[in-house]
């Protein structure tokens, strides 16, 4: 239990060390007019500044899992104004967005090619040790579309990766823990909490709210989702690669829950 405390604790530090900066952060990001700028500016910067967001150059899935993932964490966004900001981000930080057109000057710039491993490794080191230890990442074992959620995430709160480097470190994550990968545990179960019996078992998806997720959150920031099996795969990867405490066995079980009990609104 110290160790899980331990990991939340250094969590909950960083952001409150970000979210010190950001009211005058987000005073010096030059936002583009348009639907969803006030609810970007009013909602996502009670823990991080916008410089972290305006950098990110996503699809509209990808701007929907972060979304997701944000309010999940506790980002006040009503459901009426959801598709307002994804839309908003999607429109002016696409994915053909130039990179230097949203003010991308930060960052580390330790990559100097893709693939270069050890770049990856400097950026790990030089970059990711800002908020938290390199256990947290090698926990993981991820597919490269989560990696990439997990790194935009980390950028958005206020992670100094520059553009250049940010598919290198996705492609070295990706290829150096992989799901089910080389150096996974043969229970794959990690230091989890393994409740999971079986997959689609509901009391098993409900245990592991209450013992894991109830130790960040309450399960109000959950009752009030209502996403995709995607969103909410998306959702869960964030949460893990932050330190939720649950086991590779209980993941998809908790994913197919949320998903099945908070589904889209129609």
């Amino acid at each position: 239990m110290k160790w899980i405390f331990g990991r939340t604790a250094m969590w909950l530090w960083a952001t409150f060390a970000i979210a010190t900066m950001a009211y005058a952060a987000v005073q010096d990001v030059q936002l583009p007019d348009g639907d969803g700028k006030k609810v970007l500016q009013t909602s996502c910067t009670a823990c991080h500044d916008l410089s972290g967001v305006v950098r990110l150059h996503m699809d509209k899935p990808g701007w929907e899992g972060l979304v997701s993932s944000m309010v999940s964490n506790g980002a006040q966004v009503d459901t009426k104004d959801y598709p307002v900001l994804v839309d908003y981000l999607t429109k002016n930080f696409g994915p053909e967005k130039p990179a230097d057109a949203a003010g991308a000057a930060g960052g580390t710039a330790a990559a100097s090619n893709a693939g270069n491993d050890d770049a990856a490794k400097k950026v790990l080191n030089d970059v990711c040790t800002a908020c938290h230890d390199l256990d947290m990442v090698s926990a993981q074992h991820l597919s490269k579309d989560d990696w990439q959620q997990v790194v935009s995430s980390m950028v958005a709160k206020g992670a100094s990766l520059s553009d250049k480097d940010m598919p290198i470190l996705v492609n070295y994550l990706a290829k150096t823990y992989p799901p089910n990968g080389p150096g996974k545990p043969a229970d794959a179960a990690g230091a989890g909490t393994a409740v999971a019996a079986s997959a689609g078992n509901d009391d098993a998806a409900k245990k592991v709210l209450t013992d894991v997720c109830t130790a960040c959150h309450d399960l109000d920031l959950v009752g009030d989702q209502h996403l995709s099996k995607d969103e909410w795969q998306q959702v869960v990867t964030s949460m893990v690669a932050k330190g939720a405490n649950l086991g590779d066995k209980d993941m998809p079980v908790l994913v197919e829950y949320l998903a099945k009990t908070y589904p889209p609104k129609k």
